[in-house]
């Protein structure tokens, strides 16, 4: 299972299994995915072996784990709204790491037009409060998106469903164009999803406080809001730059007008976070004076997006993670929950110097890329896995 990765009860048979289960306590390894005691309450209730105790279904969906998410995120937004443009925008990247298909735009519509229109009209005297929804349910949406007289998905509609998007033999032309229409719009939040993840290491390397975390973490920035500009403006002039088939079918579709939209309000959520960086790091850098810091690097710190800095990106994480990999190193004489950390960090500041390769949209024939997946990942690895995938991927860039 997800929590367990393995089975939470072994036997060489099924009656030993059987007496197992009734006889043994349930345990939760915390180790193997550190699960918050709500999700472990309402695990165990509903695990339990007597039918007259596990938790029925109106306990369930009354249960605080259904709504837990949304008081989580709402409880972070008031103390965010105490804050500053940057702790907004942080907040904004935080609840929005990974957009896998259009309909999770309209998940949290409500909730990121406020957090995005606040970052764009601060105003530090405005006593702000946000009263609507945190998420909308699938119910909701799918009212809200039903048309009229909608037709019944065809057999091959089907299939591609459940093959997520697999050529199947049977495949019709219109089935086809519906097919590729999906992917497009997997292609296009992938490549916004590619840049996200620019921002999550900034903010690791920010709260690490590494020697040149906060250069490598406003040029991670100034990356993304690069590459998240040539995407707006690829979408706003309906520019094909990324090769899409039947490019002008997708670009009058109603995916790709949400997407266009979705895209242009994170570029004004990041252009105040990119801003407000800024303005955090002319003051620390104003007097280094450390030589390892080119000119190449320097004349990259600034507001300037019109230029190229994929040199000083490189050389200024490049020096970067040289100090972080003495920095996990000398980590593993502390606390594993520390080393971890650092290693874990390292693993993607290197996925950073290989943004192309390491975030290829299609991985193989059938499978693409996961985002949520490789988020996860580091989380469940042991420490001395990561520190060898570090490593090799350490050498590879490095020889």
């Amino acid at each position: 299972s997800d929590v367990y990765k393995r089975q939470a009860f072994t036997a060489g048979n099924i009656i030993d299994l059987v007496k197992a289960i009734k006889s043994k306590p349930l345990i939760i390894p915390k180790k193997i995915n550190n699960i918050s005691p709500i999700c472990e309450d309402v695990l165990r209730k509903m695990l339990t072996v007597d039918p007259d105790q596990r938790i029925d279904w109106e306990d369930l969906f009354n249960h605080k784990i259904v709504t837990w998410q949304e008081e989580k995120m709402k409880k972070e937004l008031e103390e965010t709204l105490k804050g500053d443009d940057l702790q907004l925008s942080r907040f904004y990247v935080n609840n929005n790491r990974v957009i896998n298909h259009p309909s999770e735009i309209n998940k949290k519509k409500d909730f990121n037009d406020f957090t995005a229109g606040m970052t764009k009209n601060r105003n530090p005297q405005q006593d702000a409060r946000y009263d609507g929804p945190l998420v909308r349910r699938k119910v909701e949406r799918d009212e809200e998106e039903k048309l009229p007289n909608a037709a019944t998905p065809t057999r091959g509609q089907r299939e591609e469903e459940k093959n997520d998007g697999e050529l199947t033999k049977e495949e019709t032309p219109k089935e086809r164009q519906t097919r590729i229409l999906k992917k497009n719009s997997n292609v296009l939040l992938h490549e916004r999803n590619k840049y996200v993840f620019l921002a999550s290491v900034s903010e690791d390397a920010i709260s690490l406080r590494v020697r040149y975390s906060d250069i490598a973490s406003f040029l991670l920035i100034k990356k993304l809001f690069i590459l998240i500009g040539k995407l707006k403006l690829a979408l706003d002039t309906k520019t094909n730059h990324l090769s899409l088939e039947i490019w002008e079918e997708f670009s009058r579709s109603s995916e790709f007008r949400d997407i266009t939209q979705y895209i242009s309000q994170e570029h004004e959520v990041f252009k105040v976070y990119f801003e407000s960086m800024f303005n955090n790091l002319s003051k620390i850098i104003r007097n280094d004076r450390d030589p390892n810091l080119t000119i190449e690097i320097r004349d990259a710190l600034n507001l300037d997006v019109r230029g190229n800095i994929n040199g000083a990106y490189t050389k200024a994480l490049t020096l970067y993670v040289m100090d972080l990999m003495n920095s996990a190193k000398a980590s593993l004489t502390r606390s594993e929950e520390e080393a971890k950390r650092l290693w874990a960090h390292t693993d993607q500041i290197l996925d950073c110097l290989q943004l192309d390769e390491t975030f290829r949209f299609q991985v193989t024939d059938k499978a693409q890329f996961n985002f949520k997946l490789f988020y996860e990942e580091p989380k469940n690895l042991d420490l001395p896995v990561l520190i060898a995938r570090v490593e090799a991927k350490f050498k590879k860039l490095f020889p």
